[in-house]
Formats: C-alpha cells, structure tokens, sequence
C-alpha cells in the first residue's frame, strides 16, 4: 500500500512540474489529501512557506465560493435578506469576489426596499474598486432607483374610481 501511494506521489511531482505555479499548488495540495498522506511537499522551486500560504488561501477560498453560491441561490429565490447577508460575508473577505459581492449586496437591498442602503453599497463598491467591471452594473442600477422618484419605493398605480353618478 506504501509503495501504491508513493508512485502516485511520484506520478504527481512529474505532471506538477509541467504545470504553472498556481495549478502546481493546488497538485500540492490534492497530493496532501491522499489516504495514508501526512503533509503535502512542496515540489522543488516551490517555497515551503509558499505552500502554507496557497492552503490556508484554499480553505479562505472554499468558505467565499461557498457563501457566494449560497447568495446566488437567495437571489434567484427572491430571499433578498439572506443575499444581502452571504454576499456582506463575502465582500468582507476582499477575495477575488468581492466585488462582486458588493454589487450583488446592492442589489438585494434594492429588491428589498432598502434603496439608502443599496447606494451607500454602491458608493463602497466605487470608493473600494474604483477600476472594477461591475461599475457598469453598479451605476445602471443607481439610475435605476434614482429613476423611481429619488430612491423612493415605486408607486403602485392606482385604479381609477368612476365618478358616482348624480
């Protein structure tokens, strides 16, 4: 069994050493959770501390991507508080979703009503990534509500009373 695990090791080390400094760590770490593995090593060229770093960014990692699936499933089920609540979550980490995240907040606090709430999120998302893509996104939506008197909750039309005849 030894002997198995440590030519699948080997076979792990020839294919890492083809492939680029981000996929070799993550190899690392898959070789790491083999049965019968104690601590992944790093390959040569590859700093140790380079490699702790790359696994404790993967848990890091794996909880954002987790919380931003679950706010993704809230706002396609029009759960509007619980978005607002993983996508908050998710922008505080300033991960690679984070901006995401925040245009996403601003988002579901406009669909909740929560029109303060959602510029102050927009203002953020611009003061935090001024170069972001969801810029965009972001300043549609700002017209959007500015566009509903003032950021005022839209009004409801209302029926038309026929006049009560004499």
């Amino acid at each position: 069994m030894k002997t198995r695990m440590m030519k699948m090791k080997m076979t792990m080390m020839l294919k890492i050493t083809k492939m680029t400094k981000k996929t070799t760590t993550i190899m690392v770490l898959a070789a790491g959770l083999l049965p019968g593995a104690s601590v992944a090593q790093a390959p040569a060229g590859v700093p140790a501390n380079e490699l702790l770093q790359a696994q404790a960014k993967s848990g890091a990692s794996s909880r954002t991507e987790t919380l931003y699936s679950e706010g993704t499933a809230a706002l396609n089920e029009k759960r509007w508080d619980v978005a607002e609540q993983k996508f908050d979550e998710v922008s505080r980490s300033h991960s690679n979703r984070a901006e995401g995240a925040l245009y996403w907040k601003a988002f579901a606090q406009y669909k909740a009503g929560r029109y303060d709430g959602s510029l102050t999120t927009i203002a953020a998302l611009r003061k935090a990534y001024p170069q972001s893509r969801w810029l965009n996104d972001a300043a549609a939506l700002e017209i959007e509500m500015r566009g509903n008197d003032s950021a005022q909750p839209p009004q409801t039309p209302r029926t038309p009373v026929p006049p009560v005849p004499p």
